[in-house]
This record gives C-alpha cells, sequence and structure tokens, in this order.
C-alpha cells in the first residue's frame, strides 16, 4: 500500500496525473489505476478533475497528512537501520528555537564535532511549531525549545536553565538598580521577539500571571532586539546567554530579575515518543547537561 500513498502524494503535490507520472518514472494509465486501486482500498473518492487537472476531494485532503507521515515513517526506519548496519557513522539531527541555536548550541556543537567526526551534523531552526513539525517530519530526533509541546506523540524532559535578565543601554534609569523586580516592568516598552517565538510567549505569559502589564514593540530577530536596545529605544527581557558578549562590551546592561520563575527559562528537550533515541542525540544531551546549569539549580 505503500506506493499508493506515493503516488497520492505525487499527485497532490504536482496537481496533476501526467507530471506525477513523470515523477514517479511511470505511465499515467499506471498513476491512474494505482489511485483507483487506494480508493478502492480505502472506500472512498480521492481525487476530482477540473479544468486544471486535479484536486484532492474532502476525503482526498483528509487521508494526505497520514499518507505523508506513512511514507516519512518508511524513510526513518531505512535510516535506522542503515546506521546501525554501520555502527562507526551516524547522523545528528537536531532543530532548535533561534537563541538556542545561536548562542547555546554552538560550543558544545564544536566539542561533540571533535569527539565524534564521523557523525553527520543537520541542523534545523525555526519557531516553536517549526521545530516540531521539524520532529514530527523525521527531519529531526531531537528539538530544543523553551516551550512545553502541547503535541502528541512527543516527549518533553527539562535539559538546561538559561537565566534571564532585563537589558537595556548602560545609561537606562531602569539599570540604575543592583537588581529589578517584574513589577518595575509595568508600563514600559517591552522590546520583544514576534509573537510565534516561544520565548516571546514565554515572556508575556510570566508577565501576565503576575498582572503586570507592558507594551510589546516586535522586532524580527534578537539582533535587532538588542540593537534597538542599546539605542535605548526600551527595555527588553532575554536570556543571559544571547547579550553575554554585549554585556561584556559594555554596549549593554544587564541585571536579574528577582521574581522571575526559576530565574530564568528551562530549555526542554523533546523527543519522539516511540522509538530509541540516537546514540548522537544521547551524547549531544549529556554534553548540554555537563555545560549548563540544571532546571532548578
Amino acid at each position: 500500500m505503500l506506493h499508493l500513498l506515493e503516488t497520492l502524494q505525487a499527485v497532490a503535490e504536482t496537481g496533476s496525473l501526467s507530471r506525477a507520472a513523470e515523477a514517479l518514472h511511470l505511465t499515467q494509465p499506471a498513476v491512474t489505476r494505482q489511485i483507483k486501486a487506494l480508493e478502492q482500498e480505502l472506500g472512498a473518492v480521492l481525487l476530482t478533475r477540473t479544468t486544471h487537472g486535479v484536486e484532492l476531494t474532502p476525503a482526498g485532503r483528509a487521508v494526505l497528512p497520514h499518507a505523508r507521515q506513512a511514507l516519512t515513517a518508511v524513510e526513518a526506519c531505512r535510516r535506522a537501520a542503515a546506521e546501525a548496519a554501520d555502527a562507526g557513522a551516524g547522523h545528528l539531527r537536531v532543530a532548535a528555537g533561534h537563541m538556542v541555536m545561536q548562542f547555546l548550541l554552538p560550543p558544545v556543537l564544536a566539542e561533540f564535532r571533535a569527539a565524534n567526526p564521523t557523525v553527520q551534523i543537520e541542523l534545523h531552526t525555526g519557531h516553536y511549531q517549526e521545530c516540531l513539525d521539524y520532529l514530527a517530519g523525521y527531519q529531526a530526533d531531537l528539538v530544543l525549545i523553551s516551550t512545553p509541546p502541547a503535541t502528541s506523540g512527543v516527549k518533553a524532559t527539562p535539559l538546561l536553565r538559561d537565566p534571564v535578565a532585563v537589558v537595556a543601554a548602560p545609561g537606562h534609569p531602569i539599570m540604575q538598580e543592583s537588581d529589578t523586580g517584574m513589577a518595575d516592568l509595568a508600563g514600559q516598552t517591552l522590546l520583544s521577539l514576534p509573537r510565534q517565538a516561544g520565548f516571546r510567549q514565554m515572556v508575556a505569559d510570566t508577565l501576565a500571571a503576575a498582572g503586570i502589564q507592558c507594551q510589546f514593540a516586535e522586532h524580527p530577530t534578537v539582533e535587532a532586539v538588542k540593537t534597538m536596545a542599546a539605542l535605548n529605544m526600551g527595555v527588553a527581557v532575554l536570556p543571559m546567554s544571547a547579550v553575554a558578549d554585549e554585556v561584556q562590551r559594555g554596549r549593554l546592561a544587564a541585571i536579574p530579575i528577582r521574581d522571575w520563575p526559576d530565574q530564568g527559562r528551562t530549555v526542554l528537550a523533546v523527543t519522539r515518543s516511540e522509538g530509541a533515541v540516537p546514540g548522537p542525540v544521547r551524547a549531544l544531551l549529556q554534553a548540554l547537561r555537563a555545560r549548563y546549569p540544571k532546571p532548578g539549580e
């Protein structure tokens, strides 16, 4: 049945029986027969003809995501078998939020590469949902995010603590104190990442739970947030890992938030619930735990 699902996916992606046949190196009648066989197997009509080609019926649209999951799972089985057959090789496939990828992972990946020169490293970065999509699509075996996933079929484990701080230009009034509390952020213009960023959502939720109202000024990247803060355009709440270099150079100042829950954010290691965690992933997790504070420390 897998080859029938592959045919359905090809037709859905090309919108044409003839183009799907070219992609699959089949004849158009063969593609038509396979779609008919799949429809008979499932007891539903999956395609309908239009003036521009073919399109999925409601039943076809409902089936397609499951077809893709089945095909990616088969590919994952092939990779797992190949890696198990060659114990000296392997793959490390990680998806992570932008700040984790930019500021926390690089030194650990450098150590990992030196210790595991034969392992091929594949990295993906994106917002919270994008990272989970990489995991669901078997394009990653490990996701590192700070927002607990609301997705079934995954396992999330607290991995490390990333302290957060109020960040601003050194001359900003809020920087005149040795520490600050969340109440001091009330009414401030809070420079932030876009709404879909997991860290932005965590900051907004934490402040809302404490009854603190701020005006958020969104910027596309953490580098843009830091630049605006250095220009005295507002304050930001950011992980210390993201601003350590700027603080050391005196471009930015940072002070801890004394009543921030756990004094920072917890980065989670998210894997699929089924199957074993690949050896390279276990090795990377061990290196991350060795380098950074554990949750609760």
